[in-house]
């Protein structure tokens, strides 16, 4: 029986929750008293029912909710004489996929109250008819619970109850996201929705349980179209360059500092990409932000802060390190810079504001590194602040890893309606607890926006990066993989990088194949047989050093004169045609091609000349062609 009442529960989220006590085992008395309401809401409202009234310590509603459309959400909230509110019942699209529900003596956190008095029911209608045809209050005397469920073990049984209704509709209607126990499930709704910046109508659709996948945002078009892009389909700050710029996932706790994560995460990557460092492990204050930004008070603690302000603080002042300022989750907290000697202390040149267009967040991605972002919510007011590290698209036959277990993934299939979108990869701040998922899906969110207006307005920092006790020159210049490009980070190539440092960096500073990236993302292949070979067809002399990452012929007749490092890279041939001649002299280094002599061809290493191949590479002279090694080595 008890199986059957969980599946009764998956399916239409309408059984009772159970009894939190056995009665036969309790020295109490319980009362039972229903209070008819017979009502049906399509609107917000607020009702006092005659006989909710006196002290109560558990609440049930019976009642039916039906679907006027699919974006629909209804939200029942009792509202104490002392101004707390419980949530008695919420229903929207991603926990049901019928056209109605029944609720019978139905219960989410007014099921354990503890000697509350109510005040008021608060209901909010979306796109739905709520009719309510009753309540029961629970009034219990003597022992208070002696036997009542552990109140943890009620809230993850209940909140389970919710991941798998909502993972089983998601599973029935081919969305290519799952839900878990988070830590932000496990708080209570106004935790909840003071961390989402939602209002008390507004429906999160399941969001504080998103565990991996991909996420949609507003509603659907009829005739999805594919996004036409010129940029790549997709770019990550946390595997650019073989490394992740990212520094760990942080929590908000129960404040509504989302922005103030959000900007310092930015400011964190931004700190790392700026001076080519993935090895600094210095993380920033989001607590100064929050605190000290200029609007100091509960009210903010509740309401949060706006991205702007967040940003704005980054600008106009020096942030600290969070070890000499760790983040307080109390809505008490007062600045405290006065008092504290940072050990680092960081600040931004200035910031700007991106055009709420696809292309327009690629490119500032692309160029300036994570980006201070975020969702809205439906009123375009509140929103959810996160910190905007890279995009996706959806192809057919992608998979999705969304567990710990790498056989269990989703698998797009030809005809899915998010083909060919563009989803949003973003760091979030309420935690990395995940029940049974893997730690590299935790803390990110991939979002598809259907609706670009719920997507909020981004910011990028701008460098050159303040940075008390450190300058330019601390920027590292490297060319990691070998293959002639340096890499710098984001900014300007610094004065200190060696002469010889080509002006465009590497686009992937960890694979030689890779040179520098364009303006859309894409990568030039460093393939010699993806490039077009290079024809020498007169008298050459390189005095300065060169790199090739083309195969190279020299013509008839032609002379190369080689007396500085000349490098070849990835298995570029050099092939030597009949009656050209290649002279190595001086100090010259011919290194790292496969050298063919044609017949009839010449090659010459005098003064000191080196050809150095590369590993299991070939120096090939053909019969009829002239090697002379008057003073150098081939090695």
């Amino acid at each position: 029986m008890r199986k059957l009442n969980i599946s009764l529960w998956l399916l239409c989220l309408c059984t009772a929750m159970p009894l939190c006590m056995n009665v036969s085992d309790i020295h109490a008395t319980t009362t039972r008293t229903r209070i008819a309401v017979g009502k049906s809401f399509v609107n917000d409202t607020i009702i006092k029912p005659s006989g909710l009234t006196g002290s109560i310590d558990k609440l049930t509603m019976y009642g039916v909710v039906r679907k006027l459309s699919p974006n629909f959400s209804v939200r029942v909230i009792l509202k104490t004489t002392t101004g707390q509110e419980y949530l008695l019942m919420e229903l929207y699209d991603a926990l049901c996929s019928t056209q109605s529900r029944t609720f019978s003596n139905y219960a989410e956190e007014t099921e354990l109250l503890n000697h509350v008095t109510p005040d008021s029911l608060k209901i909010y209608v979306r796109n739905a008819r709520l009719t309510l045809t009753s309540l029961y209050k629970t009034v219990m005397t003597g022992n208070d619970y002696p036997s009542a469920e552990d109140p943890d073990s009620l809230l993850r049984r209940r909140i389970q109850i919710k991941v798998d209704t909502i993972n089983a509709i998601n599973q029935r209607t081919n969305k290519l996201w799952r839900a878990g126990v988070t830590e932000l499930s496990l708080q209570d709704d106004v935790t909840k929705r003071r961390v989402l910046g939602l209002t008390n109508g507004e429906a999160s659709q399941g969001w504080e349980y998103y565990a991996g996948g991909i996420f949609e945002v507003g509603e659907m078009p009829e005739n999805p179209v594919p996004e036409n892009s010129p940029y790549v389909d997709n770019f990550d700050w946390r595997n650019r360059h073989g490394k992740n710029w990212m520094t760990p996932v942080k929590n908000q706790g129960r404040s509504g500092y989302c922005a103030a994560f959000a900007a310092i995460g930015s400011l964190e990557a931004l700190l790392r990409l700026y001076y080519n460092n993935c090895n600094d492990t210095i993380t920033l204050s989001e607590q100064q932000v929050a605190v000290c930004h200029g609007e100091n008070n509960p009210k903010v603690y509740k309401k949060g802060m706006s991205i702007f302000n967040a940003v704005n603080y980054l600008y106009r002042h020096y942030v600290y390190d969070d070890a000499s300022y760790p983040f307080i989750d109390d809505s008490l907290a007062v600045c405290e810079c006065d008092n504290i000697t940072p050990n680092e202390s960081v600040k931004i040149k200035g910031f700007s504001g991106i055009p709420n267009v696809s292309n327009a967040i690629k490119d500032a991605i692309i160029k300036h590194g994570p980006l201070v972002s975020g969702k809205l919510n439906s009123n375009k007011i509140g929103g959810h602040a996160m910190t905007l590290v890279g995009w996706g698209t959806v192809h057919p036959g992608d998979t999705i890893r969304v567990t710990n277990d790498f056989n269990t993934v989703l698998r797009v299939p030809e005809n899915h309606p998010l083909i060919g979108q563009t989803y949003w990869i973003f760091k979030n701040s309420y935690g990395t607890f995940y029940e049974h998922w893997h730690e590299e899906l935790q803390g990110y969110f991939h979002i598809v926006f259907h609706d670009s207006t719920l997507r909020t307005y981004s910011y990028y920092l701008e460098t050159p990066i303040l940075r008390e006790g450190h300058t330019e020159s601390d920027i590292i210049c490297e060319d990691a993989d070998g293959d002639g490009y340096y890499f710098w980070g984001i900014g300007p190539k610094p004065a200190h990088c060696p002469a010889n440092v080509p002006e465009e960096p590497d686009g992937d500073d960890s694979n030689p194949l890779y040179g520098p990236m364009n303006e859309y993302g894409y990568l030039e292949s460093l393939n010699p047989n993806d490039r077009d070979t290079i024809y020498i067809t007169t008298s050459t002399i390189s005095s300065q050093i060169q790199h090739f990452y083309n195969h190279v012929v020299l013509c008839n007749g032609a002379t190369w004169d080689i007396q500085d490092n000349v490098t070849f890279h990835n298995g570029a041939k050099l092939i030597v045609r009949e009656n050209a001649q290649l002279n190595v002299e001086a100090n010259g280094v011919l290194r790292g091609a496969n050298v063919v002599s044609k017949s009839s061809s010449q090659v010459k290493l005098e003064n000191g000349g080196q050809i150095i191949r590369p590993t299991n590479g070939e120096f090939k002279v053909e019969l009829g062609s002239t090697f002379e090694l008057d003073e150098g080595s081939v090695q």
